[in-house]
């Protein structure tokens, strides 16, 4: 919280990539529309294009993934350590 950090957490400032990557496929998307099919850079942007959505959408389900675990981690603190500890019937 400091003035130096202009009174950002740490989670403000790792958010910052994953949205710029979130950016990216809009960005290709509109480059796309704004490149004719016969420029030479078109196959390469559409390629590059679908690399990184797909990319995106890796990024996304891992983090869905980590929020599930995150979720049962929140719910087995909630579970009382007899249960936990009790032996094999």
């Amino acid at each position: 919280m400091k003035p130096a950090c202009r009174r950002l957490d740490l989670a403000s400032y790792l958010i910052k990539p994953m949205q710029r990557i979130c950016k990216y496929p809009l960005l290709l998307k509109e480059l796309l529309k704004s490149t004719p099919q016969s420029h030479r850079e078109d196959k390469s942007v559409n390629t590059t294009k679908n690399m990184v959505s797909n990319a995106l959408k890796k990024v996304n389900e891992n983090k869905r993934t980590v929020d599930n675990l995150m979720e049962l981690l929140k719910l087995q603190e909630l579970v009382p350590d007899y249960v936990r500890k009790r032996p094999n019937n």
